[in-house]
């Protein structure tokens, strides 16, 4: 799980992974491995090998989500958001755990084309006044 993070030097969230359409998660004692689909096709889900651990041992899904409308994002992390927000530096973020998975359905743009500009193009706002819907199937092993 390690390289789904992206250091910065201040810390803050990272690592998202979008338009998922499904994702599995599963933790052993000493491991947790992750499989995602980047697929649209919500009629067939997860589907052939176990994920495999970091230590390449198969390991069944704990936790799956499944996409059944809108979107499906997600990211994860050895530490807590409050953890995260709460440390001034990369080096002093506790990587020990336990893991916080964020599930996210839509996610604003990041910032514009010229440095200190941060007007984030239209098709990556969120809008305050319009409502954003999804549907996810959640299912524990």
């Amino acid at each position: 799980l390690a390289d789904l993070e992206w250091s910065y030097m201040r810390p803050q969230c990272n690592g998202l992974h979008m338009d998922l359409g499904w994702l599995s998660l599963a933790a052993t004692k000493d491991s947790h491995s992750l499989n995602h689909g980047e697929t649209h096709d919500q009629e067939e889900g997860p589907q052939g090998p176990k994920g495999i651990d970091d230590h390449g041992h198969v390991a069944g899904p704990n936790l799956t989500v499944r996409r059944l409308s809108g979107d499906l994002h997600f990211s994860i992390h050895p530490y807590s958001r409050q953890h995260l927000e709460a440390t001034e530096h990369d080096h002093d973020l506790d990587r020990s755990g336990p893991y916080t998975l964020t599930l996210d359905m839509a996610h604003s743009g990041v910032g514009g084309d010229l440095p200190g500009e941060a007007r984030v193009h239209e098709p990556y706002r969120l809008h305050g006044k319009k409502t954003y819907t999804c549907t996810w199937a959640l299912s524990v092993k």
